[in-house]
């Protein structure tokens, strides 16, 4: 049960990521921008968000504990990471012609990138899915750190 309950957060998290990207389209990103933290938010909520599902998955010989409400709806919510993990990336893009490379945005460039690559995998799972809940998703489950 503490499966379920940890997937319920998360699941909540990404729809309002989905939420909070539909309203970003009204808003424009220059609020999020001026943070000028945006790329740290960003990479730190999908790395964690990333980190939560694979801990709920594991190696995927389980199998789920959980309503096939919350498999679909958190299938579907998967489809705003890309845009998350896009947007941290265009907003370190910004810092760097501004400010020039420091050690923390070198390091937010690499994070970024393994960020951006899970977030299309995932969302390209969702997509292609023939099989089981996250059945093509092993191959990334079994990689992140």
């Amino acid at each position: 049960m503490p499966v379920c309950a940890a997937l319920a957060c998360v699941l909540w998290v990404l729809l309002w990521a989905a939420a909070w990207l539909v309203a970003l389209a009204f808003t424009g990103v220059e609020p999020l921008f001026a943070t000028r933290h945006a790329a740290f938010y960003l990479f730190w909520f999908a790395a964690l968000t990333i980190t939560f599902v694979n801990a709920a998955f594991r190696d995927g010989r389980e199998t789920r504990s959980f309503p096939d409400w919350m498999a679909q709806s958190l299938s579907l919510a998967w489809l705003a990471m890309p845009a998350l993990a896009l947007l941290g990336d265009w907003g370190l893009g910004q810092r760097v012609p501004q400010h020039g490379w420091t050690e923390d945005r070198l390091w937010g460039a690499v994070v970024g990138l393994l960020v951006t690559l899970y977030a299309f995998g995932y969302a390209a799972s969702v997509l292609m899915r023939r099989r089981g809940w996250m059945a093509p998703d092993l191959p990334l489950t079994s990689s992140w750190p």
